[in-house]
């Protein structure tokens, strides 16, 4: 049986010798190919020349011998299996034969172990050469990963049970490079500090053997960058977790595309009330017109003014800019743009609030039908959830075909495990089953493309999943839809009994207080006000500056947060430094913040403020509180 082509070279002076070892292997069943040498200059341009499947050296030549050969084929780091042939050779040689390379040693008369012992050799240089194969291909593997992960945006590492960092590929935005050099064998509180918590808190979670997803900011010069850590458990063969591996990437493109799509979808709600909310202001308005220009006529004559009439013009002037203050808060708080301020909220104020932006919406086409139960709070933003409630609310309406008995009804309470339920039920056309599968995809919408812009709802899932809620839809087609958002109870501390607040006594002192407003007639018409019970004068934010720096005190001093040239932020920057008593007695009255700047001072601060338009009552109360 033919075993195959063999390319044998022979290092042998005998021809004689080479003849019944081709004999042999022939025999044996191989198809040979050879070459005979005899010096070393041959020996080496043979091995330079072609490749062998095995080398055969005489162990005693004239100049040349086995040994040298084995040296020079181990100079050429080859891998050719070398086998020594002799006639007669003592144990020592035999044994020096073996260290210097050779893989087997045969005596010439007894070449029955020769075909064992080749096959014995080829099969194991077919193994090496298969490992180097495969070693080669790790490499190559293991470098094209490195490659790729290096180039990576996201960072890859690997932390141990101690979470020390045993492995980092990829790049580091967070810190920068220089951090990354030092957190190869150390933990990253070692390089940090106090930064680390978050991180290690979520990693002793997957040490545990969770799947842990957690979010992370981190302050730099350019700003606030947002990042995205998930942690995964490595498990050995026995299934105990050994490590973690995470992967961190940033998201901070990401969060400023959400904020964008954010915002265009409450321009886009804001212009679908906007209609609705001019009508909503103007009742009321012509109610302040009507009765102001009727109180001035009756004042501009010398007849008699019956007071009785007069007190209840008044009344219905306070009653309607009431109303319209509570549209105007309304606005304010559906329009703010600063970032999420999570705070413990009612939802049923929240929703009449709503309810209010889309009034114009909903009654030309529905009744509205409102069942609201006392529910625990939640803890959310209240514009964004505003935000949510205006889109349900215009999608109920805007599904209702034109015609008498359609209604929307808004329901609001806990289910059985404390969370608040949101429900709102229309009657109107209902959602056809094959778009009830993309009512939350980005940019789908069946409204004209004038009306919506398809962000609603998808936005709105979002959201309410941000607080760990759900939204979801029930509908059949022709017979209306049912809205379900649920949201999770906060979180109350139990604050004990509550300590009873001092009555707000006035003791009869007149105070001394400073109105600073860039707009004249609110300031006159605070100070007409105040003036009932205090000194009150009107100066700028200049004028205070100068009478505060040759050392004049005041009890309380009001001032608007956003005017020309010096706005309340300088304002009490620079009594800080110069009268830091005056300072902490500053109210802002403030109609909104509307620059970051401003936002991040009130935030920052304690002093009081009052919402514009104001309550003179609560106003009032205030000064009288400060001056003692």
């Amino acid at each position: 049986m033919t075993k195959g082509r063999l390319r044998v070279l022979v290092a042998d002076d005998s021809e004689a010798d080479t003849t019944l070892l081709l004999r042999e292997l022939a025999r044996v069943g191989y198809d040979v190919t050879h070459t005979r040498v005899d010096t070393e200059l041959g020996l080496r341009d043979a091995l330079a020349r072609e490749s062998w499947d095995v080398v055969f050296s005489d162990f005693a030549m004239p100049g040349f011998g086995g040994m040298r050969a084995l040296e020079i084929l181990r100079e050429s780091e080859l891998d050719i299996p070398a086998i020594v042939l002799s006639g007669t050779v003592g144990e020592e040689a035999a044994v020096a034969v073996l260290t210097a390379g050779a893989r087997d040693f045969i005596v010439k008369g007894h070449l029955a172990r020769l075909a064992p012992a080749l096959e014995r050799e080829l099969h194991e240089a077919s193994i090496r050469r298969a490992k180097r194969a495969a070693e080669a291909s790790l490499r190559t593997s293991e470098e094209r990963f490195r490659t790729l992960v290096a180039s990576m945006e996201d960072m890859v590492f690997t932390l141990d049970s101690a979470q020390r960092h045993t492995g980092i590929f990829g790049k580091w935005t967070a810190w920068g490079p220089a951090t990354v050099a030092q957190l190869d064998g150390r933990t990253l509180r070692e390089v940090v500090g106090d930064e680390a918590k978050v991180h290690e808190d979520a990693t002793e979670r997957a040490l545990l053997g969770a799947g842990v997803v957690y979010e992370w900011s981190v302050s730099t010069i350019g700003g606030v960058r947002h990042y995205q850590t998930s942690l995964s458990p490595i498990r050995d063969a026995h299934g105990e977790v050994r490590g973690v591996v995470g992967v961190a990437r940033e998201t901070t493109a990401q969060k400023e595309l959400q904020a964008q799509l954010l915002m265009a979808d409450r321009m886009s709600s804001m212009g679908t009330m906007a209609a609705g909310v001019g009508h909503e202001i103007n009742n009321p308005l012509a109610v302040v017109l009507a009765n102001v220009d009727l109180a001035l006529a009756r004042l501009a004559t010398d007849a008699p003014v019956d007071r009785a009439d007069l007190l209840a013009e008044l009344a219905d002037v306070r009653e309607a800019a009431t109303r319209m203050r509570s549209i105007v808060s309304d606005l304010k708080l559906f329009s703010r743009i600063d970032d999420e301020h999570r705070t413990t909220c009612d939802v049923r104020k929240i929703m009449e609030s709503s309810l209010r932006m889309v009034a114009n919406e909903v009654r030309h086409r529905a009744r509205l039908v409102k069942h609201f139960v006392a529910v625990p709070p939640v803890a959310v933003d209240e514009s964004r959830l505003g935000q949510v409630f205006v889109n349900l609310l215009v999608n109920a309406a805007h599904a209702l075909p034109e015609g008498p008995n359609h209604a929307i009804e808004v329901t609001i309470s806990p289910d059985d495990t404390g969370n608040v339920v949101i429900a709102i039920r229309d009657t109107g056309t209902g959602i056809a089953p094959e778009l009830f599968e993309r009512i939350f995809e980005p940019f789908f919408t069946t409204k004209p493309r004038a009306v919506g812009t398809g962000l609603g709802l998808s936005i709105c899932r979002r959201i309410v999943t941000d607080y760990g809620g759900t939204i979801r839809f029930e509908s059949e087609a022709g017979h209306g839809a049912l809205c379900v958002v649920t949201l999770p109870a906060a979180e109350v501390p139990d604050r004990g009994t509550p300590t009873p607040a001092p009555r707000a006594l006035f003791e009869g002192r007149r105070g001394s207080i400073v109105i600073v407003d860039d707009d004249e007639s609110v300031a006159r018409a605070v100070q007409r006000v105040l003036q009932l019970d205090h000194d009150v004068c009107i100066l700028s934010a200049r004028e205070l500056i100068s009478r505060a720096r040759a050392g004049e005190t005041f009890d309380a001093i009001l001032s608007d947060l956003m005017m020309p040239e010096i706005d309340g932020v300088a304002l009490h920057e620079e009594l800080t430094v110069s009268a830091p008593a005056l300072a902490d007695r500053i109210v802002y009255m403030t109609g909104g913040a509307f620059t970051s700047r401003g936002r991040s001072f009130l935030a920052r601060v304690d002093n009081e403020r009052v919402e514009k338009p104001i309550d003179m009552v609560r106003l009032r109360a205030i000064m009288r509180r400060m001056v003692r």
